[in-house]
Parts: structure tokens; sequence; C-alpha cells
């Protein structure tokens, strides 16, 4: 459960590192980084599809583009096959 204390101390933490973390140097490899794609099918804009296997998000964009997104992937046995909806999040 989140409290008022734990959010002021991580909203502390937080402001107190990003300066840190700023001046690391730390780069995203140019690999993992989001890419704007062209598709050569008819998708529907507003789709969100992933693939497993090349560890790909793409959110779907009108006139045949896409957002392309690296992604990890989950343990065995927490994933599904097909159309879903997630109705919450859950612990």
């Amino acid at each position: 459960m989140l409290t008022r204390r734990n959010f002021i101390t991580t909203a502390a933490a937080s402001a107190l590192a990003a300066p840190a973390l700023a001046q690391s140097g730390f780069v995203i490899p140019p690999e993992m980084r989001r890419a704007e794609v062209e598709l050569n099918t008819d998708l529907t804009p507003g789709d969100i599809h992933l693939y497993k296997e090349s560890h790909n998000l793409y959110f779907i964009m009108p006139g045949r583009r896409a957002m392309a997104y690296k992604i990890g992937v989950g343990e065995l046995g927490m994933q599904w096959d097909g159309a879903t909806t997630i109705g919450r999040k859950a612990e």
C-alpha cells in the first residue's frame, strides 16, 4: 500500500538521484530505441501487436506506419495468444 510517507520518501529520493543519472553518460543502444517503421500490410490504427519471438511491440499508426518498441517478455505460464482485453492489474 502506498502511504503518504512512502510517496514523499520516494519522490525525494528520485529528485536527489535525477541529476546523478542525467550526468552518468548512460546512453540507450540504438537497437533498443523506439523507431518508426513502414508496414507492408493494412492494420487497424490504434492497435498494439506483440511479437514474443523478436521482443517487439508495434503501435499501429495511420498510413501503414507503426512505432516499434523493444520489450521484455515475461515468465512462462503468464502469456496468452490471440486478442484479449486487460481489465485491471493486480498484485
